[in-house]
């Protein structure tokens, strides 16, 4: 591995150059920034993802009360309210082919700005995975067609904590706004757009991180399909693009255009 190599050579040899050893801890420095990088675009995308599927299950957009399409059916208790949905899952899996299981309470309140479905969703404790949801706001508007077939501009506000990589970690983002896109006749939901905010713990000396989504999608398997790209920027100057390949591989270009092999985090 390429940072494996340099990191050897520089404990390795006593007379180890200070710009030697300097490359060796940008080179994990930024390892490090794709690592949170590609962890929190996961926890952020899959939280509009699981809204879309709540969505797509009102058919006209009309009735939100239709019970979601998430196995094991049913794992999921609907319970109508005046101004929405109040939303009970029990161990559903995830949609889109995203890993992991989703437990807790969501509510759901719906308006209509003329033919543009309004949502404000909040939710505490919901776990989505390995990841806990304490505090959870967020606003959607879908246009261009509700139901099998939409587009919805999401922004949220989202504050808990990520257990992965043996830690568990607490973040604070602020969500787009994201452009999340969806069609039944191919399985799929696509995501773009941008957040900020904290993800603390082992990364806390990378600072705020800024990540950005450009054709990020997911279609059923467990890493973002072909083509999807995460722009990712630390406040300590770190800058870099993922890009995801078939077959579940990656490769990260740095801020000097060199580009290096990544394991995603989806394959580990």
């Amino acid at each position: 591995m390429f940072f494996g190599r340099i990191a050897s050579v520089c404990a390795a040899s006593a007379a180890c150059g200070l710009a030697a050893c300097s490359s060796a801890s940008d080179a994990r420095s930024t390892l490090a920034v794709a690592r949170d990088g590609e962890d929190m675009a996961s926890v952020e995308s899959a939280s509009a993802a699981l809204v879309s599927a709540l969505v797509v299950a009102a058919s006209s957009g009309l009735d939100l009360s239709m019970r979601p399409a998430l196995l094991p059916d049913p794992c999921v208790t609907v319970a109508a309210t005046p101004s929405g949905v109040d939303y009970h899952f029990a161990h559903c899996e995830a949609p889109y082919g995203i890993v992991g299981e989703v437990d807790g309470d969501l509510h759901l309140d719906r308006s209509f700005d003329g033919p543009l479905l309004q949502l404000a969703l909040s939710a505490q404790d919901l776990t989505f995975g390995t990841t806990l949801f304490v505090t959870w706001t967020a606003t959607a508007t879908v246009t261009g067609g509700v139901g099998n077939a939409a587009t919805m501009v999401w922004r949220a506000q989202i504050d808990g904590r990520r257990s992965a990589r043996g830690s568990s970690r607490e973040f604070s983002r602020a969500v787009g706004p994201l452009s999340v896109r969806w069609g039944t006749e191919n399985g799929c939901v696509s995501v773009d757009g941008e957040s900020t905010g904290t993800f603390a713990g082992v990364g806390e000396d990378l600072g705020a991180l800024t990540i950005a989504l450009a054709g990020h999608r997911r279609c059923g398997g467990s890493c973002a399909d072909s083509g999807s790209t995460i722009y990712v920027r630390a406040a300590n100057g770190t800058r870099l693009s993922l890009h995801f390949l078939s077959d579940g591989q990656a490769q990260y270009t740095d801020a000097l255009g060199q580009s290096f092999a990544y394991a995603p985090l989806c394959q580990l």
